[in-house]
């Protein structure tokens, strides 16, 4: 009779595993954690497994968190996909450094994502602003050779993500181009996800996306074929494959992926140069390239920011006069139009930042705004850099001298000083950390005032 009722409860348990799929072979991280945005007491973060995760296997997860919190609120965010599991991990507090881990029956799965959470600053704390550094990059090109470009490995030395990984910084932007969609990829939601299965599977990569809070924009290799516009037929998958896979703030607008988030006495809003984009080929001077629901949602909150600075991201460049139709300003209609607006609202403090060219370099155009307007441009990190000596490109009458870099890079940007003298230090760094160019911007050279002074002074 014992021997029946041992038998009988192990059938039981052993039943009750197969049910939950963890027999022979249980569900396991395949990617992650991934850290998404970073509040004053909330992150979000994502994990890929081998399988689905369903409701039934809740029971089985911990999250742990160093400093110990007393008791996390933990909240599954949905996502189209199955297998993926993102979770808002809240009640933590402001301005300290965390390490959180996942356990799965109780033993540690995936790697340690390590973030720091928003410090307060705002017209009702007392105390300066906090000095803070973000890293931004764009062109990750990691080789998959069954369906890579013919010729030499189009991808370059991958050790630069683990550069990036263990220098000390709040958080990084990914600037577009994150996972580079192939031909084969963008012509099906399941050649998407395949690509982003294959980029954040990556071991370097999986390092980098868990050593801070990663905020992302797409360019045209996120969101489907080479120079993409509002005529992608499968446009609203890719939307939700990069909302699913990243873990950005949310957005004011239904559609797109642009969004925005403050850090310290900064302000960031991050911009969508597809969904509502005109082919570019298309000969009429009045096209958009933003589009008028973004640029309602833009004008309006740069009126309503009270942050001194304020930086617009975009996958393409903004300002360069000799670059390619790949370029808001050959968009002159929507271009000029923005322009003049921000003139007449007087918006101060803006900077640009930018990706997609392959090389690097900074650009200042004084005619614009009636201040210095400057414009980061931060590629490749892992794509093939482009020569541009040979064009026309070569001069260009916006480049600051001694900017332009042609080799595999990335930006460290620090915002530092007391409140009456903010500074903005900017860096080109190379695959070894190395600073290739630096430069200095102060907060009061971005404000109005009847003579400008020299972008080099």
């Amino acid at each position: 009779m014992n021997r029946l009722f041992i038998f009988l409860i192990f059938q039981w348990v052993r039943g009750t595993h197969v049910l939950l799929g963890m027999e022979a072979s249980p569900v396991h991280v395949m990617w992650g954690p991934v850290v998404g945005h970073v509040a004053h007491r909330e992150v979000t973060v994502s994990w890929g497994w081998s399988g689905p995760f369903t409701d039934s296997l809740w029971r089985f997860l911990e999250i742990q968190c160093e400093p110990s919190i007393r008791q996390l609120r933990v909240e599954r965010v949905p996502t189209s996909l199955p297998h993926i599991l993102k979770l808002r991990v809240g009640l933590l507090e402001p301005g300290r450094a965390y390490r959180l881990r996942a356990k799965f029956q109780g033993q540690p799965v995936g790697d340690e994502a390590t973030f720091r959470t928003r410090p307060v600053y705002g017209n009702w704390s007392p105390g300066p602003p906090p000095d803070f550094t973000f890293l931004i990059g764009s062109c990750f090109y990691l080789n998959d050779k069954p369906y890579d470009r013919p010729g030499p490995p189009y991808g370059k030395d991958s050790s630069i993500l683990s550069t990036m990984a263990s220098l000390s910084a709040d958080f990084m932007i990914w600037a577009g181009d994150n996972i580079y969609l192939r031909e084969p990829d963008w012509d099906s939601r399941s050649g998407m996800v395949y690509r982003y299965e294959h980029a954040f599977r990556q071991p370097l990569m999986r390092r980098l996306l868990a050593a801070r809070g990663n905020y992302a924009i797409w360019d045209d290799h996120d969101y489907g074929p080479n120079d993409g516009d509002r005529t992608f037929a499968l446009r609203h998958e890719a939307l939700q494959l990069f909302r699913d896979y990243w873990s950005n703030p949310p957005s004011a607008l239904t559609e797109g992926i642009c969004f925005s988030f403050e850090y310290g006495d900064c302000a960031f809003f991050m911009l969508d140069d597809r969904w509502w984009r005109a082919p570019n080929r298309l000969p009429d001077t009045s096209k958009p390239f933003l589009g008028e629901p973004q640029l309602k949602w833009l004008l309006e909150s740069l009126v309503s920011c009270d942050k001194p600075w304020k930086f617009l991201v975009c996958g393409n460049q903004v300002l360069n006069p000799t670059g390619s139709k790949e370029c808001y300003r050959s968009y002159s209609g929507e271009f000029h139009k923005f322009f003049q607006n921000l003139r007449a609202l007087r918006i101060e403090g803006l900077v640009i930042l930018s990706g997609d060219r392959h090389y690097a370099e900074l650009l200042c155009d004084s005619t614009l705004l009636g201040y210095p307007l400057y414009e980061l441009t931060c590629s490749a990190v892992l794509s093939t850099p482009h020569d541009i000596r040979s064009e026309r490109e070569k001069n260009n009458p916006l480049r600051v001298s001694g900017s332009l870099v042609q080799e595999n890079n990335f930006s460290r940007l620090t915002v530092l000083g007391p409140k009456d003298s903010r500074l903005l230090r900017m860096e080109h760094l190379d695959r070894q950390g190395r600073v290739l160019w630096k430069y200095e911007i102060p907060l009061n050279r971005l404000k109005l005032r009847p003579h400008l002074a020299h972008p080099g002074q």
